[in-house]
């Protein structure tokens, strides 16, 4: 019955990450096509531009970036501005397809920064090889929103503070590397969550792909689930928490973390922890991995 399980799991992987290729753009035939003699031509030539655009900071700033075909980083630097650039990729004399634009709103002590990369015609399945990387420089000791949003890229986030960080990817990985928030998101369709942070509430989601969490959260929620990859998560020693956590094609561990449960098995732990300071809910779930808390 297990094995049953872990290739129905399998099987769904494969469909949902056979869909991510699809909406990316990728053509099996297209690629055959290019591989065939005499088929090159400009098309197989890909050329970059740079856009960039500077932005006046605040003392809080909303931040919304979305790309496509391209990766979201996320930068501190020591100037008392915010810097959006736009590395644009198409085939050749084909970058006027790829438009960008940037936009801020400023009210007080705060100022709203919208950065966009979308296609000259919209057609989703037109975007080929066009789309662009976007690096964002922010300066240190605002407070931040962030709501950052790639089709087929990586997002990486350093160590800032504020209300929360929404990062999501359709098949690409999710770099969180520190920082304090009230509320962290993070979503993916077909790659890995690393995420090093303090937060109030904290949710993961990932089809296929790891969640590794190291994190100073000790009250709240803290949400993780895969289809297809293992969860990883340190808390701070002493941490008490209250745990719900299976999966269908692994096993969960506890490591050294004294619990009380209610149901305990290779594959399901619910319970608390024996003791401790906080108040923390985890739910832990995945169909094709194994899941270990530690502190």
């Amino acid at each position: 019955m297990k094995v049953d399980k872990v290739i129905i799991a399998g099987a769904a992987i494969i469909v949902v990450l056979a869909v991510i290729l699809v909406m990316a753009g990728a053509c099996g035939g297209c690629a055959l096509l290019a591989s065939l003699p005499g088929t090159h031509g400009p098309l197989d030539r890909i050329e970059h531009e740079t856009r960039s655009d500077t932005h006046a900071a605040a003392d809080s700033i909303e931040l919304v970036v979305s790309t496509i075909g391209g990766n979201v980083e996320i930068r501190e630097w020591t100037e008392d501005s915010v810097k959006v650039t736009y590395d644009v990729h198409a085939p050749e004399g084909h970058l006027g397809d790829v438009l960008t634009s940037t936009k801020d709103t400023k009210e007080g002590n705060a100022t709203s920064i919208t950065a966009e990369v979308r296609l000259k015609d919209d057609r989703f399945f037109n975007m080929g090889n066009r789309g662009a990387d976007v690096t964002v420089m922010v300066p240190r000791g605002s407070t931040y929103s962030l709501h950052l949003n790639t089709l087929g890229g990586d997002i990486r986030v350093p160590p800032l503070q504020g209300s929360s960080v929404y990062m999501d990817t359709l098949g690409g990985k999710l770099y969180l590397n520190g920082g304090r928030y009230d509320t962290v998101t993070l979503t993916t369709m077909g790659g890995d969550i690393r995420a090093t942070y303090e937060a109030t509430n904290a949710t993961f989601r990932t089809m296929g792909g790891d969640i590794e969490i190291d994190t100073t959260q000790t009250a709240g929620i803290l949400d993780a689930s895969t289809a297809g990859g293992d969860i990883d998560v340190k808390l701070p020693s002493g941490t008490q928490f209250t745990i719900d956590a299976g999966t269908m094609g692994g096993r969960v561990r506890h490591g050294y973390i004294h619990m009380t449960p209610t149901t305990e098995s290779d594959t399901r732990l619910v319970g608390q922890t024996e003791g401790g300071a906080g108040n923390l809910i985890v739910k832990l779930q995945t169909t094709g991995g194994n899941i270990d808390i530690s502190y």
